[in-house]
């Protein structure tokens, strides 16, 4: 809310006074007025909304249960697919020939199949273990054989069966064969 003008001091003069002391009375200053910044806030024209019939309890019981979206794709290449399709290729069919015998599945997983490796494989993790399996056997045989052999140093064991190896080696190849060493 603005005060009265009478009560605002007069910025601008209304009189002039000239230097011969003729006074010249002064127009009011119009207000600049300027345009708007922004333009003004058009509303979209709006259509009539349908009104919505909530249903009753009942209704919603009595009424069948649908899908509201229709489910996209096809089903997921399982590994026996994959297989499959890596038969039929390379048996000598063709992409279309390989759709046609497995109808439940899409062109683009049919040449994905045929440019990648048909089961993921994986790089063994962790340390190489420095016995085989066939070597481990071998140890198990040979400390199982008689009474002198199961007493013998594990120290001793690699010179004894002519492997380069270490004590550690031999204690893990025993303990993962199930086999445990105890006093006597």
């Amino acid at each position: 809310m603005e005060p009265p003008a009478s009560v605002l001091p007069s910025i601008a003069p209304k009189t002039l006074l000239l230097p011969g002391n003729e006074v010249i009375s002064l127009l009011e200053p119009t207000p600049l007025v300027l345009p708007p910044i922004l333009p003004s806030i058009v509303k979209p024209p709006q259509t009539p909304r349908t009104l919505r019939r909530h249903l009753t309890i009942q209704e919603l019981l009595r009424s069948p249960i649908r899908r509201t979206t229709k489910k996209k794709g096809k089903k997921e290449c399982t590994r026996d697919d994959r297989l499959r399709i890596q038969s039929y290729y390379d048996a000598g069919l063709t992409v279309k020939q390989i759709l046609a015998k497995l109808p439940n599945l899409i062109a683009r997983q049919v040449y994905y199949v045929l440019q990648h490796q048909v089961t993921p494989q994986r790089k063994a993790r962790g340390r190489r273990l420095v016995l085989s399996t066939l070597e481990r056997k071998q140890l198990i045989e040979w400390v199982t054989t008689n009474k002198l052999t199961r007493r013998t140093q594990w120290a001793e064991i690699p010179a004894s069966l002519g492997w380069n190896c270490g004590v550690e080696a031999i204690s893990n190849a025993i303990d993962r064969e199930g086999y445990r060493r105890f006093l006597a």
